[in-house]
């Protein structure tokens, strides 16, 4: 469990620091997906009030996308969580996993246990 959380920091704080020299430079908003599941996630929709952008997610990684405005939902395998919401979402393998935002900008995808 220490690891995870101590590899779960470090990870968001590279994910965060790249974000945040993408977005100076594009003048757009970095929108992370931290899949902190082995399994893959297929193509992540990120949903905006003007557009749809997606990026494939594979398992155990951080994956960023440019948006040009906040995110209102990320759909995964068909499932929508709409900003700011908790959810539990089943994978194309039938794996159940918690997805949770930490910001407006940061959707983490944990263990389904994860979620309080």
């Amino acid at each position: 469990m220490k690891i995870t959380i101590i590899t779960l920091v470090i990870v968001l704080a590279v994910a965060l620091g790249y974000g945040s020299a993408f977005a100076q430079t594009s003048g757009q908003i970095a929108f992370v997906v931290s899949n902190q599941q082995a399994e893959g996630l297929g193509t992540v929709t990120v949903s905006t009030a003007s557009n749809n952008y997606y990026l494939a997610v594979p398992g155990s990684s951080t994956d960023t996308v440019a948006i040009p405005d906040t995110a209102t939902s990320i759909t995964i395998n068909g499932q929508t969580v709409p900003q700011g919401q908790q959810a539990y979402v089943t994978l194309p393998d039938q794996t159940v996993v918690a997805v949770m935002w930490e910001t407006p900008c940061e959707a983490i995808v944990v263990d389904k246990d994860e979620i309080n």
